[in-house]
């Protein structure tokens, strides 16, 4: 049952000419009493499959038909170079077979007319199903970018020789701020979702020197904002015999290293979500300014921002500051 041929190695030409037998779900279909075209995906993208009765015979064109979407099937047949398929290429199709129908009475439920008429809008109905919207392109996508941030953080301190060093989830007490600590009962005594490894960190710090984690930290505050999560995965480094200025290389260095990253390994998924390439290239090789705080304040009372020297940069003007640089930047010096 193993998979031996991705859609993907297809649409790259790597089987023109070849019989390949794909292993997917039917993400569209059409046809008619006499040819049925099937878009089956995978992991690894779409293709369109041409099957003819006369070649599948009644009961198995009969089945493939009657597929719904999301059925999961395998299909057999040559792969044909065609410019009019997307992708430039369509497999033609000898064999199939039906693995998981899918039940009429119950079938896929996130299409265009089901998101316009849900109850609490688009975005409420797609939460719902969020098991099954993972199978869409978007998220598909998401999930493989995702994956090559997590790599990237991982080979980015590797490389340097930091060691890898996780801390528990339940803690005692507090890093970041009591009001936004996640309270869990643990056999008759109070514990805490963790909000940062930063405490065992530093207790850690003159044993291994260099070390890192990405884990999970939860922060008992309402979503209201991307800087407002109550559940993210948190990407942390300690240093021994280190500075501010080491600390800073470190931090412009990952985001660099994950830009570059994504531009190798996931540049047609960004494409596809939206995002600017252009953008991600000035993350991965235009050098990152540093600011002092005097040189903030001194800025934003020049566009008019009302700030007196010693006043923290809250969200509003750090907004206004950000619009300055393309890249990201470093603020410094900040009054004790």
């Amino acid at each position: 049952m193993q998979k031996s041929h991705w859609i993907g190695e297809v649409q790259s030409g790597m089987h023109d000419g070849k019989e390949v037998e794909l292993k997917g779900w039917v993400y569209r279909t059409r046809g008619s009493n006499k040819i049925h075209f099937i878009v089956l995906r995978d992991s690894t993208g779409t293709i369109q499959c041409v099957a003819k009765r006369e070649a599948l015979g009644d009961d198995s064109f009969e089945d493939l038909k009657a597929s719904l979407i999301e059925t999961s099937i395998i299909l057999k047949g040559m792969v044909n170079v065609d410019e009019r398929a997307p992708g430039g290429h369509e497999i033609v199709v000898s064999s199939a077979e039906v693995v998981g129908p899918v039940n009429p009475e119950n079938p896929f439920p996130i299409t265009e007319s089901a998101m316009e008429n849900a109850e609490g809008g688009e975005t409420e109905f797609l939460l719902d199903n969020r098991h099954l919207y993972l199978r869409t392109g978007r998220m598909t996508n998401m999930l493989k970018i995702r994956s090559s941030v997590f790599g990237a953080v991982h080979s980015y301190f590797r490389e340097r020789d930091f060691t890898e060093y996780q801390a528990p989830s339940f803690v005692a007490g507090a890093v970041e701020g009591g009001s936004t600590l996640f309270e869990v009962p643990y056999f008759g005594r109070k514990v805490y979702l963790t909000q940062s490894w930063q405490l065992y960190a530093e207790a850690a710090m003159p044993a291994l020197e260099r070390l890192y984690t990405v884990a999970p930290s939860f922060r008992a505050e309402k979503s209201r904002t991307r800087r407002h999560l109550t559940e993210f995965w948190h990407a942390e480094m300690e240093i021994a015999w280190a500075g501010n200025a080491e600390v800073m290389e470190h931090g412009e260095g990952l985001v660099r290293h994950i830009a570059r990253t994504l531009l190798d390994e996931r540049s047609d998924e960004l494409a596809e979500v939206g995002r600017d390439l252009d953008l991600v290239a000035r993350y991965a090789d235009s050098p990152y300014p540093r600011m002092r705080y005097d040189e903030a304040v001194e800025t934003l009372q020049g566009l008019g921002v009302a700030i007196e020297w010693g006043q923290d940069l809250d969200y509003s003007k750090e907004k206004v500051l950000t619009k300055e640089f393309d890249v990201p930047h470093f603020l410094t010096h900040y009054p004790r």
